[in-house]
């Protein structure tokens, strides 16, 4: 009979282990009720979004300086001054940080571009390259390598490790904000409406395609199909095949396209006139479509089921459901203050850059 009691004592102290384990591991879900964890006082915000890896957070301000805080309190880890102003978002990884800025030289009225590795735990520089031109709107990451987009026309590539030039194009356009990647080809859209896909290991065209429209496109892709948003308000839906591009719909969806995003319920787009709406991949039937309080971010964060929207320059995140478009979940930063950029979704807390600093949020029984 005793050792019948010590059995089952043992059972329930490894059960109620586990079940503690599972709420302090609890994974963070945008649908579930969020609450404020921790707030980082930052001096001179800029408008970028932040980046992760890891426990650490990566910020910037506008006077070119890099902060590391700890992703699970927001304590500050270190700072390190670039001298310059920073022109695109940036990336990690297990070794560093790498950061995009700008400068004017004394012999030059033109502004430099720069790319610096800063050192993970330390922030101390590991190398650095100047550029003829700075890279704007994001870097982007594939194994070892680092690959943006100036202002000029070019697109490079960078071996992380050594900050070595892997390899440089250079196109006759003036790229718009639009270079993601998508498989092992980054995807670039310029200002007259060409489309350009690039082989990110050896920098060769893969194929172009130029649309009908000019100015302002956006794209998202997923696999062999790449979907294309216009400054005229259209969203054409691109299929690469070996016989070339097809387009396999094309749909109106109101003012300019702000915003494309990818999902597996369809393709949310963000227009100028502040909805957003969700298209079907296959034709490009609107299955659901929202007005939103005012205008929002044209990247939202997409979660299996759900998708965050921030207000550009109000005080709110709204989460809707990409099955049905209804609102899900709404996060304050508080009256008075104002979303500066995209939030970042990290496994453990939601982060919103705002006018006050950066704000964590969390689900009340994490621990």
């Amino acid at each position: 009979m005793k050792r019948k009691q010590i059995y089952l004592a043992a059972v329930c102290l490894f059960f109620g282990a586990a079940l503690n384990l599972k709420a302090v591991d609890i994974p963070l879900t945008l649908s579930r009720p969020l609450v404020q964890r921790w707030n980082f006082v930052q001096v001179e915000p800029t408008p970028v979004t932040p980046n992760f890896y890891g426990e650490s957070l990566y910020l910037e301000n506008s006077a070119g300086v890099v902060t590391s805080v700890l992703l699970t309190n927001g304590q500050l880890l270190w700072s390190s001054d670039l001298g310059g102003v920073l022109s695109s978002s940036m990336v990690a990884d297990e070794r560093a940080v790498y950061v995009a800025s700008e400068s004017v030289s004394v012999n030059s009225t033109e502004p430099q571009g720069v790319i610096t590795a800063l050192g993970k735990t330390s922030g101390i520089t590991i190398w650095s390259q100047t550029l003829t031109s700075p890279i704007q709107d994001r870097l982007l990451m594939r194994e070892k390598f680092i690959f943006g987009a100036t202002k000029d026309g070019r697109i490079y590539s960078f071996n992380s490790e050594t900050g070595a030039m892997a390899w440089s194009q250079k196109y006759p356009h003036i790229f718009t904000e639009g270079i993601i990647l998508n498989n092992q080809n980054l995807i670039v859209s310029a200002s007259d409406g060409s489309i350009i896909s690039i082989d990110c290991r050896t920098g060769k065209q893969v194929w172009r395609y130029r649309t009908q429209e000019s100015l302002r496109v956006t794209v998202a892709a997923a696999g062999a199909r790449v979907f294309v948003g216009s400054a005229n308000g259209y969203v054409t839906a691109l299929e690469v095949s070996a016989n070339g591009i097809i387009v396999k719909w094309r749909r109106r969806v109101g003012t300019s396209v702000m915003g494309l995003a990818h999902s597996l319920q369809g393709v949310v787009a963000i227009t100028g006139d502040n909805f957003v709406q969700l298209l079907a991949h296959r034709q490009g039937a609107r299955l659901w479509k929202r007005r939103m309080p005012g205008r929002v971010w044209p990247r939202p964060l997409i979660e299996t089921r759900t998708a965050l929207f921030a207000t550009l320059g109000g005080d709110a995140c709204i989460v809707l459901s990409l099955d049905s478009g209804k609102q899900v979940n709404f996060v304050s930063v508080g009256e008075g203050n104002d979303i500066l950029a995209t939030p970042v979704l990290t496994p453990k807390a939601l982060i919103i850059p705002t006018r006050r600093g950066l704000m964590a949020f969390g689900q009340p029984d994490a621990k």
